[in-house]
């Protein structure tokens, strides 16, 4: 399955959020647009981007706004500065299946904020993974989320330990003054959903399915006892 791409301002091509495609984008704006809007070298692309009405305006608001069309279905997008105001959906995938239902909560509750700000949905995830660590620790579980990803990390792959200390300190910085500003880096934000999910696919999904495959296994040919 092609990887989504996050909707951008100005962004050439994006996953669309009606028909789930990614395609290449045709923008429609004023010519008094903000600089927010009319920047990068795919707004110097010819016919790129189209003047509404092809005359200046000298309404300040209107050059805040932005329609982007998807050449693949035909609906439009629409963006006030560098957000889209509507429609009000996320590109990012379903949660895992085998995710705990407090930890989904907040992966769906981060999904329907993120494009009005990503810090908030780094927030939620990292929420959500507060609870993850609960459920996969059990009664090993501080509540400090430091000290369970430690704990977790014990045990847990090294590519599981790094999704989540990203998870945790993306987070963090969404509340905190750092080096990562998220609303001014969307994809960063949306690559925090994939790794919530690899988490749950490896630590939940996986192991689930391997001890289903292997209780059809005779048991008197197993290496491993019940």
């Amino acid at each position: 399955m092609p990887k989504a791409i996050t909707p951008i301002p100005l962004g050439h091509s994006y996953t669309c959020p009606y028909c789930d495609t990614t395609a290449v984008i045709r923008w429609y704006g004023v010519q008094q647009a903000s600089s927010v809007i009319i920047s990068g070298n795919d707004a110097e692309e010819p016919g790129f981007y189209t003047w509404a009405g092809g005359h200046a305006t000298s309404n300040a608001e209107l050059s805040n706004w932005a329609f982007a069309e998807c050449t693949n279905c035909g609906h439009m997008t629409v963006w006030r500065k560098d957000r889209m105001v509507y429609p009000k959906c996320t590109t990012v995938d379903d949660p895992n299946q085998d995710m705990p239902g407090e930890v989904k909560d907040c992966y769906l509750e981060a999904a329907h904020v993120l494009n009005d700000s990503p810090r908030s949905a780094a927030a939620l995830l990292r929420l959500g993974l507060q609870h993850l660590l609960s459920y996969l620790l059990g009664e090993a579980a501080s509540g400090n989320l430091y000290r369970d990803i430690t704990e977790y990390s014990k045990t847990a792959p090294m590519q599981i330990t790094k999704a989540l200390d990203t998870i945790r300190l993306a987070g963090n910085e969404s509340v905190h003054p750092g080096e990562i500003d998220l609303n001014e880096d969307p994809e960063y934000a949306s690559f925090l959903f994939v790794l919530m999910n690899m988490i749950c696919e490896e630590s939940i999904s996986r192991p689930k399915e391997l001890e289903e495959a292997y209780q059809k296994l005779p048991k008197s040919k197993r290496i491993i006892s019940d």
